[in-house]
């Protein structure tokens, strides 16, 4: 060890008290029915809005929606 560790020895954590505590907390764990994704998953919506398909750009052939301006996809060239 260099003279900095013996002058922080008393101070912070120690790598071997770290393993010491993992050790006893592990030991004390116990199994809880609870999934992290809960909040997530839990406000989405029964159902969804899907846009409904017009005819392909006769150009690109781009897949394109009804509220399309003709020329979204790529200007007729």
């Amino acid at each position: 060890f260099d003279d900095e560790y013996y002058l922080f020895a008393g101070e912070g954590s120690d790598a071997d008290d770290m393993e010491h505590d993992k050790l006893e907390d592990s030991s004390h764990n116990t199994y809880v029915d609870h999934d992290p994704l809960d909040y997530v998953y839990s406000n989405l919506p029964d159902h969804t809005h899907i846009l409904k398909h017009a005819a392909n750009c006769d150009h690109c052939k781009a897949k394109k929606f009804v509220s399309e301006a003709p020329g979204f996809c790529c200007r007729s060239g």
